[in-house]
């Protein structure tokens, strides 16, 4: 919905609960010296203390403690689905180097804040949007 360089991804039903999460995860982002080496952070959903011998799963082991040492030479972690701040570059490049198109690396072709703009943002935001769709 913006074109802000740092895109959060989170479910529907999830909240943090250490309001310093994303203050820590800036401190990573926006340190030069790992600027080109660190494209995403993630904070895995973990449920911590539901039962003693957690038979629901709810720590994900397999996925967060015996999948991801496994993918240790692949080079790339695997991405969860949710509690991450993504570099927007990652996802849709960097700045073009053609500066008719760079414009500040503007995602979209106009302001965010153009009626058009908005009107889109609540459409696709709707909980209709993706009604009847297969």
């Amino acid at each position: 919905m913006t074109d802000a360089p740092i895109i959060l991804t989170l479910d529907s039903d999830m909240f943090s609960n250490d309001p310093q999460t994303p203050l820590r995860v800036l401190c990573y982002l926006l340190d030069p010296s790992m600027d080109s080496k660190l494209e995403y952070i993630q904070f895995p959903q973990i449920f911590d203390g539901i039962n003693k011998n957690d038979i629901y799963g709810g720590k994900h082991k397999l996925a967060y403690q015996i999948q991801t040492k496994g993918m240790h030479g692949l080079a790339d972690p695997i991405y969860v689905g949710t509690g991450c701040f993504f570099r927007r570059r990652v996802l849709f490049g960097g700045p073009s180097e053609i500066p008719k198109l760079n414009q500040d690396h503007r995602a979209a072709s106009e302001s965010i804040k153009s009626e058009e703009v908005l009107t889109m943002a609540h459409h696709v935001a709707g909980c209709t949007y993706e009604k009847e769709t297969t």
